[in-house]
């Protein structure tokens, strides 16, 4: 993006916008408030209105914000934002929320308030345990610890799946293309590499030490090699 170029106000940017908007102002409801929150928001604002990826992005702010305010929760739950509505009053029934983690670009009708596939880690005020929550189809169940697993394996599949998808139907638009005559297991396996490589970008993006994450990689790429070798 040039220096002269405004970013698209797409729905997708307008969405994490909002949502940056709602915990500004759900925080300063709570006597949050302060100059050095204003300016954090601030910066938010600007780095989701840059991203690529304006619901990640912000996500990823708001994880920041979570570990960097260490307190904001007022029963001082660590994993707790600490900024949700119902949380401001810190009455008896109060609810901790964890970061949410959804689903919410330009591909929904109206991602400023449908989203999907919303994850979060939540509990009442009156010293339950947390529980998984999870909404999928309008609903919110809180998930077991395997069933949480299985929502992993689901949507890693899932994931895969729409990249080997959207990859062979690149192919398909081609005018002038040859035969295709990949497999699944080879459209699959293409697709899963695009899937680790952007994963292992991000990690490298957000590890404190990129040199021991690099050690990592290659550890698992030798152990790779040495089952092929056996």
């Amino acid at each position: 993006m040039t220096a002269s170029a405004r970013p698209e106000r797409t729905p997708g940017l307008l969405a994490a916008l909002a949502e940056v908007d709602a915990d500004q102002a759900a925080a300063d409801r709570s006597g949050l408030k302060s100059p050095a929150l204003d300016a954090f928001y601030d910066e938010a604002r600007a780095q989701i209105t840059e991203s690529d990826d304006p619901a990640g992005t912000r996500a990823a702010l708001a994880e920041t914000l979570l570990r960097e305010r260490g307190g904001a929760c007022p029963d001082g739950v660590d994993w707790c934002t600490g900024i949700p509505a119902n949380h401001a009053g810190h009455l008896d029934d109060h609810r901790h929320e964890s970061v949410e983690y959804r689903m919410a670009g330009d591909y929904l009708q109206d991602p400023a308030h449908d989203g999907m596939a919303a994850f979060q880690m939540a509990a009442w005020g009156d010293g339950t345990r947390p529980t998984l929550v999870f909404q999928g189809t309008g609903l919110w169940p809180d998930l077991t610890p395997e069933q949480a697993k299985e929502l992993k394996r689901d949507a890693l599949a899932w994931l895969i799946g729409v990249h080997a998808t959207t990859r062979r139907h690149a192919v398909d638009r081609q005018p002038t293309r040859t035969p295709f005559t990949e497999t699944r297991n080879e459209q699959e396996a293409a697709a899963a590499f695009e899937v680790a490589t952007r994963a292992m970008g991000t990690a490298m993006a957000k590890s404190g030490d990129r040199a021991a994450m690099v050690r990592a990689m290659r550890a698992f790429l030798d152990l790779c090699d040495r089952e092929d070798q056996a």
